[in-house]
């Protein structure tokens, strides 16, 4: 691939600790480097970047060259654009007035594909792809604040999106040095008995036990009540379990030679001859 701009010709770009040999094609299908799709022969650009080498679809490519002319190179978010170096080559820079701009590499490279490829898909605008939004953090259901003279404040929470084996999250700290340190399910002050009571309130009474100063703050008392009474199933963040059964354990008592425990009652009415052959 050799890409034309203005009276001169390239076939080689160098790129912020990357470079770029438009000559070096894929005869075959290969998988970008950076997004993992898949790139039809003859389509893909390829990469020497330092533990990055690979080949590049047109989008990561266009993405690679604008991060890195606009915020390494230009600074301040201009574009650094690029120069013809001594090599007769396509370098990048920041110093010097550039003679061509970031959007005509793009282009060209864009040119040359669709006339190699017939079959090559343009795509809509070359510019960022949007951000994926990020995920909203879950509501604060209640929360415990315990303090200990000579040690950091632990902080226990209980959010919305709770699950059974999630349902309690641990802080050390305060402030900007506060630490996720442990996840605990809603299981922690349970004994062998199944409705032995849970919640921020069991958990603070054997904290004062120690000397710790405790303070629970509910802000959502309702939903609160719900989570420390409903079944596991019911938690917002719960995950069933799909067992498979051809995975799944043979019983004890389906496996070849193996003792069977029968109750007293089944030997008396044996002895009753309530059960015939």
């Amino acid at each position: 691939m050799i890409i034309t701009l203005g009276k001169s010709q390239f076939s080689f770009i160098q790129c912020y600790k990357a470079q770029f040999d438009l000559k070096i094609g894929n005869k075959l299908a290969v998988r970008c480097a950076d997004c993992s799709s898949r790139i039809l022969p003859g389509e893909a650009i390829n990469r020497r970047q330092y533990r990055h080498n690979g080949y590049l679809c047109f989008s990561c490519f266009s993405s690679h060259l604008k991060v890195a002319t606009f915020r390494f190179g230009g600074g301040g978010g201009n574009d650094a654009g690029f120069v013809k170096n001594y090599f007769d080559q396509l370098q990048s820079c920041s110093l010097a007035s550039p003679t061509f701009t970031t959007p005509q590499i793009i282009e060209s490279v864009l040119a040359v594909l669709l006339k190699n490829n017939p079959g090559f898909t343009q795509p809509v605008q070359i510019q960022d792809q949007p951000k994926t939004p990020a995920k909203a953090r879950a509501a604060l259901v209640a929360r415990m604040t315990l303090r200990k003279p000579g040690k950091p404040i632990v902080t226990i929470e209980i959010r919305s999106d709770a699950g059974y084996h999630n349902f309690y999250t641990w802080f050390k700290g305060q402030g900007r040095g506060r630490k996720q340190v442990n996840i605990s399910a809603r299981s922690l002050c349970q004994k062998s008995h199944p409705r032995y009571p849970v919640g921020l309130e069991v958990i603070a009474e054997k904290r004062r036990e120690k000397g710790e100063t405790v303070k629970i703050t509910i802000l959502k008392k309702k939903l609160y009540r719900k989570f420390i009474s409903c079944s596991a199933d019911q938690l917002p963040g719960y995950k069933p379990v799909i067992v498979n059964p051809i995975l799944e354990p043979i019983p004890a008592w389906q496996r070849r030679g193996a003792r069977i425990t029968a109750p007293a009652e089944l030997f008396t009415r044996i002895q009753n001859s309530e059960i015939t052959s």
